[in-house]
């Protein structure tokens, strides 16, 4: 456990304390029109699962309490572990009424320490330039090839699948949201073939904690 003034950051194991994970759902719903603008709400089924490193990548999960206990916000940071071994991936919340207050510059400085004691050289943490959204939406989270079966349309045919049974099992979702980073061309080809639009962009934040 760590302090900054009146504030406690706790370490915590998402995958067995759900009541504190619930709490970083609250949290990150709590101010989600204007952390992600233009993007639904999540589910806590899919919050979850954004918790998960589909590669079995290490997650170190820390939630920071007020003096009367109330959870203000939280981080939990991912360790790659079989690509971009230098970095350490990081996502924060803080409440809206504890912002500018110190507690996201706390919460940053235990995701730098959990990089730094790990190895790692570079703290990375991405954040929505953003744009107005739609309802009916449906968000699609990875897309994974392995490397020695890339180059055979095997990703669009997956997307197309996915596309497939998404409106066989939910017909009323209109949208969907999915993303890449910009330099994976291959990836953007297929969703410009598939009619993806751009709709926000996503930065990624990087700092030096060697």
């Amino acid at each position: 456990m760590s302090s900054s003034g009146t504030i406690q950051i706790e370490q915590f194991d998402p995958k067995s304390e759900h009541e504190r994970l619930r709490a970083c759902h609250a949290i990150a719903m709590s101010a989600w029109e204007i952390d992600n603008p233009g993007v639904p709400p999540l589910t806590f089924e899919s919050y979850v699962a954004q918790w998960q490193a589909f590669d079995g990548s290490p997650v170190h999960a820390f939630l920071a309490t007020d003096p009367a206990g109330r959870p203000v916000g939280y981080c939990h940071i991912t360790l790659p572990a079989k690509e971009n071994l230098s970095m350490a991936l990081c996502a924060l919340t803080v409440t809206l009424d504890q912002r500018r207050a110190g507690t996201g510059t706390a919460l940053l400085s235990q995701c730098a320490a959990v990089a730094r004691a790990a190895g790692r050289t570079r703290l990375a943490a991405g954040v929505f330039d953003g744009t107005p959204g739609m309802p009916q939406w449906a968000a699609q989270e990875d897309t994974v090839v392995l490397p020695p079966h890339r180059g055979h349309r095997l990703g669009l045919l997956v997307k197309i699948e996915m596309m497939d049974v998404l409106a066989r099992q939910a017909p009323e979702v209109r949208h969907v949201i999915t993303g890449n980073a910009g330099q994976n061309e291959h990836m953007i080809a297929i969703n410009e073939q598939l009619g993806y639009t751009i709709s926000s962009i996503t930065r990624t934040w990087d700092l030096e904690v060697s």
